[in-house]
């Protein structure tokens, strides 16, 4: 009775746990937040100008104040960017703006891992892509529950954005002029949430 009690437990929780988007900023010589807790399939929103170049870097750089880039990381950007949250996300990525590192301009994002299932399930839902693997130079995709997309972006496995594309439909094509590989495919309305999110592989 117990189990049965504690499965539908976890189900509704996956059932109502949706995708969150964060958002940080500069203030001064910091980011506003200066850590972000995030779960698999959340999204990080950077707003920086040139004056704060953001770059990630391994912990021993980000202890040390440096500015070596992590070769695996999401490089050096000088204007607004988004981080994917992906299963193979570090626990922590940490980054500096290498202008400003040496006043203590650094944050970090801490990856949770704990809810990822459940935020999969219900992103997935929204979206059908057929097939998966995706075979040739393009990605169909539907959606259902009446959702109203407006743009799909397709993002690599460490966060960068590799493809996007204004949608008006609730089904069609898009390029898949990429490498082949794992991709994550994310969809947003209007006003820019998150309203499907899919594993896709290019072969």
């Amino acid at each position: 009775m117990k189990k049965t009690l504690l499965l539908l437990t976890v189900l509704i929780f996956a059932f109502s746990t949706q995708a969150a988007t964060f958002n940080v900023t500069t203030s001064g010589l910091s980011y506003t937040p200066a850590t972000v807790t995030a779960s698999i399939g959340d999204t990080v929103q950077f707003t920086i100008t040139q004056n704060h170049p953001t770059l990630e870097v391994s912990q021993t750089t980000w202890d040390a104040n440096g500015t070596t880039p992590l070769g695996s990381g999401f490089g050096n950007h000088v204007s607004n960017f988004e981080v994917v949250i992906t299963a193979s996300s570090p626990d922590t990525i940490y980054y500096v703006c290498t202008n400003h590192v040496g006043s203590g301009m650094k944050g970090i994002i801490v990856v949770d891992a704990g809810t990822s299932t459940a935020i999969n399930e219900v992103e997935a839902s929204n979206i059908a892509i057929g097939p998966n693997p995706v075979v040739g130079n393009v990605i169909n995709y539907s959606f259902t529950n009446q959702v109203s997309p407006s743009s799909i972006t397709i993002y690599s496995i460490s966060g960068q954005i590799i493809e996007s594309v204004n949608v008006s439909t609730t089904s069609g094509v898009i390029p898949a002029n990429f490498a082949k590989g794992n991709y994550i495919l994310k969809a947003y309305n209007q006003v820019g949430e998150i309203i499907a999110t899919e594993k896709i592989i290019v072969e």
